[in-house]
């Protein structure tokens, strides 16, 4: 099909889906197109071989029922009692943290310190309590709050010094093993130089008794050519 012409307004078209306007506009063009008018045809074929199936009955049978009417909410109690079981546990922990929140703030806190060991003591009133690490002692110091920052603050100097000292003893250990090893390489240095010391004086040595070889040879042949020299008449 060469033509343009929209291929959904022809089968609207052999399906009778159109106003009058559109089917005149329709058959004004199909009259002057022989490319439609084989299409329309072609199409025409193709719906009159399927009205010619009979209709097939479903095997089995179906019933659609209606949904039901909706109800509307219920107030008050009724809407309590229809609430999920994950919403009344949320409503549950909610008072439970209430509670448990009203119970921390009438609370009070107080530590005790005996004998280098320190108890951590909850109530509602600030009453000297003694120690159950200790039941002989006949009483018990109690600390404030400010002491008890005063014990912590005391703490954290002490751990600060622990870790001064131990970087100090860190520190003096690499100085240690540095100086070690370069006390390691002098004596290397100098085992080194003594060996090419004693090398470069064999080697001297060595050479000076060459040249004396070589000097005392040439006296003995000066001293051999003198003799076989013939000498002179009288």
């Amino acid at each position: 099909m060469s033509c343009d012409f929209s291929k959904e307004r022809l089968i609207a078209y052999i399906c009778e889906d159109f106003s009058p306007e559109e089917k005149q506009a329709v058959e004004a063009h199909l009259a002057g197109c022989e490319d439609c008018r084989r299409e329309v045809e072609a199409l025409g074929k193709t719906v009159a071989l399927l009205r010619q199936w009979p209709e097939e009955s479903p095997g089995a049978q179906f019933l659609f029922l209606e949904p039901p009417p909706k109800q509307p909410p219920a107030s008050g109690a009724g809407r309590l009692s229809e609430k999920s079981p994950v919403q009344r546990a949320l409503r549950i922990m909610a008072a439970v943290a209430a509670c448990l929140v009203i119970a921390v703030s009438v609370l009070t806190f107080d530590a005790l310190y005996n004998k280098g060991k320190v108890a951590q003591v909850f109530g509602l009133t600030p009453e000297t309590i003694s120690p159950a690490t200790d039941p002989g002692a006949s009483s018990s110091a109690v600390l404030s709050r400010e002491e008890f920052l005063r014990w912590e603050q005391t703490h954290r100097r002490w751990v600060q010094q622990l870790l001064v000292e131990s970087e100090l003893r860190q520190q003096k250990h690499l100085q240690a093993t540095l100086g070690q090893f370069a006390r390691e390489l002098e004596m290397q240095r100098r085992e080194d130089l003594q060996l090419i010391g004693q090398g470069l004086e064999a080697l001297y040595r060595n050479h000076e008794r060459r040249f004396q070889t070589t000097d005392q040879l040439l006296k003995e042949f000066i001293q051999t050519a003198a003799f076989s020299q013939p000498r002179p008449q009288q």
